[in-house]
């Protein structure tokens, strides 16, 4: 099946909102498109968003892969498609996420590198939760998905007990995971231009917060 398929989840009045925005601009643009979303609720497996800080994601792609899309378009509700997601498919990669500014150095904590194995994160960035563009088309993907969903069930992304105790200093939950999921298979965050993410006019999506 090659149906794109985008997911979301909410929780709370205002994110609510923010999903109904989001679902509006997806129909608009992919009338054909599959959408899963959850209000109120968490994906199938997933443990709640307390013990495995935004955890959810990854099970949310299971559920997407359950039903038969390997086309997967995560997002989170503050997000508005402007243009088509064909132009993310055509690039050839397996996982897209956008460049963050912050490097990884600052940006994953004590925990999570000693689980990778600490290695050199010279130079390496952190990338943007917001998006992540899974093509399960591309050989790459499976390997790419699998160890970041492992971290996940490894408590590497955090609970907020731990970030509450300080335990995650500077950790970045899924974010920073994926990051190492990238580099240590070989790829990298996409610079926010190339993936035309929140960019102005011209980009594929924009991240508008409560407006």
């Amino acid at each position: 099946m090659n149906k794109i398929c985008f997911l979301s989840v909410a929780f709370g009045h205002r994110y609510i909102e923010q999903q109904t925005r989001m679902y509006q601009s997806v129909v608009a643009i992919h009338p054909d498109a599959a959408m899963i979303c959850w209000t109120e609720a968490y994906p199938e497996g997933a443990k709640t968003h307390k013990e495995s800080l935004y955890g959810f994601k990854v099970h949310a792609v299971n559920v997407a892969r359950a039903a038969g899309h390997d086309r997967i378009v995560w997002m989170d509700t503050a997000c508005i498609l402007q243009e088509p997601v064909d132009y993310w498919f055509s690039l050839g990669l397996p996982v897209l996420a956008a460049k963050d500014d912050n490097g990884l150095d600052k940006t994953i904590g004590d925990k999570a590198m000693a689980y990778y194995g600490n290695p050199d994160i010279t130079d390496m960035h952190l990338v943007g939760g917001s998006v992540f563009v899974f093509d399960f088309t591309h050989p790459d993907c499976e390997k790419i998905f699998q160890h970041w969903a492992y971290a996940e069930r490894k408590g590497i992304f955090g609970s907020q007990a731990e970030q509450s105790s300080g335990q995650l200093n500077r950790h970045r939950h899924d974010e920073a995971c994926m990051s190492m999921a990238l580099y240590q298979n070989g790829y990298k965050p996409l610079p926010c231009d190339l993936m035309r993410y929140n960019q102005g006019k011209e980009s594929v999506i924009v991240k508008q917060h409560f407006k």
